[in-house]
């Protein structure tokens, strides 16, 4: 799997996307450079930020595509594109695997693997980071 890095510039608020060696920001010139294999998720590297949660790597457009389907199915399946959808959901939560994600900045990690201390997202930890 490779590895990248998606988020925003702390500096500027530009879109970059860090996938292999080092990345210039376009908008104002600083350098980001990918960790190597061993990342410990200690800092986010492109804020510094110390802490990280848990998510699937997954789209939640899509998610709520599929949900949407199954209500407008249920007069006609009699409330059983439900399950349906409940079960392509369990499925596709078992499968599709899970990145890091930066608290301050919203940088997602994928593709190193995630060390035991990063859990799940906690509302408590995220108020400390809004602006």
């Amino acid at each position: 799997m490779s590895r990248s890095i998606d988020g925003h510039c702390p500096g500027c608020k530009a879109s970059i996307c860090v996938t292999d060696g080092n990345l210039k920001c376009s908008a104002c010139g600083k350098t980001f450079s990918l960790p190597d294999a061993e990342f410990s998720f200690e800092h986010c590297p492109l804020c510094d930020c110390p802490h990280f949660y848990l998510q699937r790597d997954f789209n939640t457009a899509l998610g709520c595509a599929i949900m949407l389907v199954a209500i407008g199915l249920v007069p006609s399946t009699y409330g059983l594109s439900l399950p349906v959808a409940a079960l392509i959901d369990w499925l596709l939560y078992r499968r599709v695997p899970q990145l890091a994600v930066c608290y301050r900045c919203h940088a997602r990690c994928r593709g190193w693997s995630l060390p035991p201390h990063i859990g799940e997202y906690s509302h408590h930890t995220a108020v400390s980071y809004d602006e």
